[in-house]
This record gives structure tokens, C-alpha cells and sequence, in this order.
């Protein structure tokens, strides 16, 4: 169990040298591989009776780094294993045991360890700076003869080396110190590990989770497509973890907070979000979680507010509390953007949640601009979508990752840049069949799921010129990343990323951070609808690409 004190700054293992931006040997010493992304951008300057939609050309506003320390590398995918250790005592513990096997049988004489037709996905992670452990939320589905039937979150913690800590221990935040005092003399009386349960939690572990049983339909029962954020605010810093499940009245977003306790033999404590837009029979999915780093901190006991990106295509962004889930819209811009073909079904969607670019580098951008006011009201985040096409040449449906930098000026959000479809050079295998990797075996899926860190070092002259904190130049950083994906829905998988804060502010050589009153008032949602619907025509064009190389060789002719 951690006992080290709180930090508001990411803090490293032994020997971590924060001005580098790098949070251990693992990340720093790998081998790096650049990516020759591309990406396309809102926020070019025009001429006043232009129109960014219909006048811009994709060329006009693609944006390609020429600088190497402008290029984005990657390491090679790391796969994190979960042997299940813990399934069998959850099950009969909670009694979902049941929903497995049905209601007449004996749990206690089921090894569900042993099963089949269990799967595991959607492995989203958070570095914890007190605890110094990477927390990673996955979704463990029962899914026989691959009829999905129920799911449940899992937890474990992995070390800076992403090496997984069986056994490790974290506190709760919401304890007395009177209580883990109380518990630890009961432990050194009885040696009983169970007398810490209730002031901390051990890993791996299962959230126990209420499910609406009565209400089930033919839809799966439980939680899905968890993604585990950070919320650091005023005196509280904790990971927050963001789900949805069916329950009646349709399928809704919950927030639970996995490092608050709840009492003995409960259900973990969750927080379902609600809009005045939502009535019975919602489905919904793939909210993008974000901070306003500008917001006043919450007073009390309060957890306060988090944003939520609901959709691209158009641009509509709610506020919502996180202590009774209610929220209101803040920007909804308009109708769709059309198609870019017609044809397949393309759309931009499910992200990771949207990490803030810290104030000092914004600050930095601002005053290359000639603002000096340290408080002026603009902000950046980055983070990962997908993109999702239906027949696009390769199998019925097509996921990729692509990069998103999302900026709100003033009251106004508007996307700045989409990148090219991202696969880490990867042959990603298929829906169908694991070995393969053809395109004719199903859907070919690629997801992104979490940025686990985001480390950015100190301003320096990485190019090897000369740099001035006021001047004009663009600044340059070493940052380095870490972001969790998944393969087919069947794998949990990280890989390390360096350059890509270089890479977003590279793409200001081409236009302005700071958009004139008139852009912001009247010409956001083209600038985001044109930049979205190029990244739809690229991502069409790669998967065409993708599927002549992926595909199927005729059999060999037998003589």
C-alpha cells in the first residue's frame, strides 16, 4: 500500500529526469520509428470573403512536417497480458456467477478461470502520480460461441516499465487516517489480508458494478468500452472511469471513481449522465472526456465539472457535473457535414480523452502571436478518434486511429488538425481469425483507447539553432507519450509516441492559434467540417490502399 505523499506534479521512479519528458528507460531507450504522418488543419489564414468549406482545397490544407523533430516516431506495440486471477471469487462473491451459467448451478464447484469464450478489450490506462503505477481499466467479456452475454470492468496496475504488479495495493482517497490505522493493527494481529479491503484495494481486481438483471432485453448486460482519465482539481487527484451500460430506459454513460470506497458487501457507487436531450430508448456511446483547465477549482466536497466532446460531425460538446451526472449543452455547430463519397458509410468518432496542453506551452504559442495577458481565454488538447467505414475495401467495417488537436477560444471549440489514418505499422489482424491478417476475414479494426501519460520536458532548441522565449519561432519540446490500443477487440496493447506536441505546433507555421472575432463568431464550424471531411477522404483512400496489400493470394495451381 502507497504511503507516499500527494504530488500535483508527475513525479518518476529513481533517477527520473523531468526536463526530458521521459517517465522511465522503457520509454526513453526504445527504438523509434517515424511515422510520416500527414495532417490536415482549420485554422489557415483566408481572405475575407472566402469560404474555409467550399474555397479550401484538401492540398490547400494539408499540412506535412518537414523537420525531423517535427515527425512523430513510435516504438514497437507492447501487448499487456491478464491471466483473469481473481475471476472465480468475484463471480461467487457477487453472484454473477449466475448470469455465466445460468441460476440452477453450483458456482462454488466452477473453475471460471479455466473457461472459454472469454475475451478481453478495450484497455484504457492512467499514470498515477502518487501511486507511481500506471492504472489500466479493461473490459473482460463471457461471449459463447461469440454471442456476446455479459461484461464486467477488470483493474490492474503496471510499474513505469509497464511490468504488472500482482498483489500491489492502493489506498482509498476518501479514509480517515483513524481507519487505515485501525486496519493495519488488525492486520498485524490476524495477518489477514482481507482486513485492508476496506481501506484499500487490491490489484488486479474486478469493479463490482450494479447491472439492471431484471431489466436485461437482448442487448449485453454490463459495463462496456471503459476509458480511465485523471481529474486533477484543487485538492483532489484521482482517476475517474468512464463507461456505458444498458439499463432500462437504453443505453447511458456512467462515471465511477475506482479509488473511493463504498460500504462492505455494496455495489461500487456510479453516477449516470443525463441531458435534457435524452428520453427512454437512448443508446449512447463514445463520449470523449476532457478538463477545462480554465475553470475555477470546486469549493467543499464538490468533485466538480468535466467536459464531454458527444460528436465531431457536427461539433457538440456538453458540460456535465460530476456529482450528479447532469448536463447542459455548450456548442452544438449545426448539420452534418455531407459524405465525401458517395458510398461507404464514413464517420469520426470514439476517442481517447483529450489530454490539455499545458498552460505554459499555450502561453508560450500566445505571446509568438504578440499576446502577453498570461490568463487569455484560450486552450488546446490533444487526443485520438477513430475513424469508422463501412465497405471501404476492407471487410465490413474499418477502424483507425487518427490524431486530434481540439481548441477553445473564448467560448467557441473548433478542431485545428486531423491527422492521417494511423496503424504503427502494423498488420492488423482480423475480426474473424486471429492468424490473419487478410481483409477478407471479417472486420478490420484498429482502436485507440487511452493516452496512459503525456510527458512534456522543458522549451529547447532540439533543431540545434538558437531559441528566444519572445520570439517569433515556434518552440520546440521533448515530449513523449504512451497510448493504449486494441486489435480486433482482442488484444490490450501500448505503444510510446515521441514529438507529438512538436508536431501540433509545427502545424502553426501554416495559420494562427489565435482566429480573428469574425472566424470565431461565423466561420469555426466550416473551418471543423472542412478538416473533417478531409481526413474522411484520406482515410478512404488508405483503406483502398490497405486492402490491395492485404489481400487474400489466389491459391497456388496444382499441376
Amino acid at each position: 500500500m502507497s504511503d507516499r505523499a500527494a504530488s500535483t506534479t508527475l513525479a518518476g521512479p529513481p533517477g527520473f529526469d523531468h526536463s526530458s519528458g521521459c517517465l522511465s528507460d522503457t520509454v526513453c531507450k526504445a527504438s523509434y520509428t517515424p511515422m510520416h504522418l500527414n495532417g490536415y488543419i482549420g485554422m489557415r489564414t483566408v481572405g475575407k470573403n472566402k469560404n474555409y468549406f467550399r474555397d479550401q482545397y484538401c492540398d490547400s490544407i494539408k499540412y506535412t512536417p518537414k523537420e525531423t523533430h517535427r515527425q512523430i516516431v513510435h516504438s514497437e506495440v507492447k501487448l499487456l497480458p491478464d491471466d483473469l486471477q481473481g475471476m472465480n471469487d468475484f463471480l461467487r462473491s457477487t453472484g454473477y456467477g449466475h448470469l455465466v451459467v445460468g441460476k440452477e448451478a453450483d458456482i462454488d464447484t466452477i473453475d471460471f478461470e479455466t473457461m472459454s469464450d472469454w475475451y478481453r478489450f478495450t484497455g484504457s490506462s492512467v499514470w498515477l502520480p502518487k501511486g507511481q503505477c500506471h492504472l489500466l481499466a479493461s473490459r473482460i467479456v463471457y461471449s459463447p460461441n461469440k454471442s456476446p452475454m455479459v461484461s464486467f470492468l477488470r483493474l490492474q496496475v503496471f510499474n513505469s516499465d509497464w511490468e504488472e504488479m500482482k498483489g500491489r495495493r492502493l489506498r482509498y482517497l476518501d479514509v480517515s487516517g483513524a481507519d487505515i490505522r485501525r486496519a493495519l493493527n488488525n492486520f498485524s494481529s490476524s495477518h489477514d489480508e482481507s482486513s485492508l479491503d476496506p481501506v484499500s484495494i487490491k490489484f488486479p481486481s474486478f469493479m463490482n458494478i450494479d447491472m439492471d438483471e431484471e431489466g436485461r432485453d437482448s442487448f449485453l448486460l454490463g459495463p462496456e468500452d471503459p476509458r480511465v482519465f485523471y481529474r486533477s482539481t484543487g485538492k483532489v487527484h484521482e482517476p475517474v472511469v468512464i463507461f456505458n451500460q444498458d439499463s432500462q430506459g437504453g443505453r447511458a454513460m456512467h462515471f465511477t471513481f475506482p479509488l473511493q470506497s463504498d460500504p462492505p458487501n455494496s455495489k461500487k457507487t456510479t453516477i449516470q449522465v443525463r441531458t435534457a436531450l435524452m428520453g427512454e430508448n437512448t443508446f449512447e456511446k463514445n463520449w470523449t472526456p476532457f478538463f477545462d483547465t480554465l475553470d475555477p477549482e470546486p469549493t467543499g466536497n464538490l468533485r466538480g465539472s468535466v467536459y464531454l466532446l458527444y460528436d465531431l460531425n457536427p461539433l457538440r460538446v456538453y458540460k456535465c457535473s460530476m456529482d450528479t451526472g447532469d448536463c447542459y449543452i455548450v456548442q452544438q455547430d449545426g448539420e452534418a457535414a455531407n459524405n465525401p463519397r458517395d458510398g461507404p458509410l464514413s464517420a469520426v468518432r470514439g476517442a481517447t480523452s483529450l489530454k490539455a496542453v499545458p498552460r505554459r506551452v499555450v502561453q508560450r504559442m500566445l505571446r509568438r502571436e504578440g499576446i502577453m495577458d498570461p490568463n487569455y481565454p484560450l486552450q488546446m488538447w490533444v487526443g485520438f478518434v477513430k475513424t469508422h467505414l463501412d465497405d471501404c475495401g476492407c471487410g465490413p467495417m474499418f477502424y483507425r486511429p487518427t490524431m486530434m488537436v481540439l481548441v477553445k477560444q473564448g467560448h467557441s471549440f473548433r478542431i485545428d488538425l486531423l491527422t492521417d489514418s494511423i496503424d504503427f505499422d502494423l498488420d492488423v489482424i482480423s475480426w474473424k481469425d486471429s492468424k490473419s491478417t487478410f481483409c477478407e476475414d471479417g472486420n478490420n479494426v484498429l482502436n485507440p483507447n487511452e493516452i496512459s501519460f503525456w510527458e512534456i520536458g522543458e522549451e529547447g532548441p532540439l533543431d540545434g539553432t538558437v531559441f528566444d522565449l519572445n520570439s517569433r519561432q515556434l518552440p520546440s519540446y521533448e515530449d513523449y507519450m504512451a497510448l493504449t490500443i486494441s486489435q480486433a477487440d482482442e488484444t490490450v496493447q501500448v505503444v510510446f509516441l515521441r514529438n507529438v506536441l512538436n508536431f501540433v505546433i509545427g502545424s502553426y507555421q501554416h495559420g494562427n492559434l489565435v482566429l480573428s472575432k469574425r472566424d470565431v463568431q461565423y466561420d469555426v464550424k466550416l473551418r471543423t467540417k472542412k478538416v473533417e471531411t478531409c481526413l474522411l477522404r484520406a482515410s478512404l483512400r488508405y483503406c483502398e490502399i490497405y486492402s490491395v496489400s492485404h489481400k487474400r493470394p489466389p491459391p497456388e495451381k496444382v499441376d
